[in-house]
């Protein structure tokens, strides 16, 4: 199967050279392989839009670039092509709390991997990092969402990421350098890729300051400060739909990961709804345990027969004992007040209509 595959690697190889990524579509990505090339080496393989190093690069299982360029706005906007493979177990309780951190990170439960996908093997260092911590338990699972942010964004990169990329200096590079407080990063690497595209800092000196700003920089503040003006002017109800949405945490985040919070935050109020006093046993021996009528029984009581003392009767009732109504039993006398209950109770449906 070895030598199979080698010969596999090989024909591949030998048909497509390093001049079939001048083919590719998203310049983003493939300057990104020729970056990786130039430091690394060539690829394992180098199939049509693809390029992957089986080991070599880090403590990184795999390594390979893809011919595409996903848009990524978490937790700021760049895109994605590289992905780096790693052995991690991530048990089934933390599938979730995984989820919640982002969905450029793929877990394999079968084969106990996790591949992190980004715009450069730095980013996909730090996810695998964030995951392996929160695995060993430094991260709390309820934060896993503002954890794994705070660790793209100050570049915690794990004990045992020690590679540092070559970067061409040029024009570009050298402007992203100083804009940028944390370098390398996703953020920066795709502005330099977007200035070498001629998307940003066209008019940027080299030698211009911070606070120096383009023509075309000045012209954008010009327009808003217009729109500005007219924003004081603002209806109130205008102003409350705004506050609502930032309230909610909605701003800067992206609609894949608004929609799974609201997918979590509605499981959880299925959760609550479904732990409510009428649905909370599971078995008889929760059914006779739990909390009844006053006094040392157990069992149901029935919402029917209030005892007089602001409680009601066992649902059983004692030999000989009447009732007026027909019984009407919950598993405690909390349950009773539940909402929408108790309205038809111990009441007869009226000829020819059903209840």
């Amino acid at each position: 199967m070895k030598l199979l595959f080698e010969n596999w690697r090989n024909y591949i190889n030998e048909e497509v050279d390093l001049k079939s990524l001048n083919s590719w579509k998203h310049e983003d990505a493939k300057e990104y392989a020729e970056e990786l090339i130039e430091t690394y080496g060539e690829p394992d393989i180098l199939a049509e839009g693809m390029a992957l190093w089986n080991g070599g690069i880090s403590e990184f299982d795999s390594v390979y670039v893809k011919d595409e360029s996903i848009e990524h706005c978490c937790p700021r906007p760049h895109r994605d092509y590289v992905y780096s493979t790693m052995t991690i177990d991530v048990p089934e309780e933390l599938m979730e709390a995984v989820a919640q951190a982002s969905e450029s990170i793929i877990v394999d439960q079968l084969k106990n991997e996790v591949t992190a996908r980004c715009a450069d093997i730095v980013a996909n260092a730090i996810t695998l990092g964030f995951v392996q911590d929160l695995v060993s338990g430094k991260i709390d699972p309820e934060e896993s969402g503002e954890e794994y942010e705070r660790y793209i964004l100050e570049t915690i990169t794990p004990d045992w990421f020690k590679e540092e990329l070559k970067e061409a200096d040029d024009r570009c590079t050298r402007i992203a350098k100083r804009k940028y407080d944390v370098w390398p990063s996703a953020y920066a690497s795709g502005a330099v890729v977007r200035c070498r595209k001629g998307e940003i800092w066209k008019d940027l000196k080299e030698d211009d300051s911070e606070d120096e700003l383009s023509d075309e920089d000045k012209k954008e503040l010009d327009a808003i400060e217009k729109e500005l003006a007219g924003a004081s002017k603002m209806h109130k109800s205008q102003s409350e739909r705004i506050g609502k949405i930032t309230k909610e945490g909605h701003e800067g985040e992206c609609p894949s990961s608004r929609k799974m919070k609201i997918k979590i935050k509605t499981l959880n109020e299925k959760k609550k709804k479904a732990g409510t006093e009428s649905r909370k046993e599971s078995s008889l021996r929760d059914w006779f345990g739990r909390k009844g009528a006053k006094g040392k029984k157990g069992g149901w009581v029935d919402c029917n027969a209030p005892d007089g003392k602001g409680g009601y009767k066992a649902c059983g009732r004692e030999k000989g004992e009447k009732r007026s109504k027909y019984p009407a039993c919950r598993p405690t006398p909390a349950a009773c007040k539940e909402k929408g209950k108790g309205k038809s109770w111990g009441k007869k449906a009226a000829k020819g209509k059903k209840k």
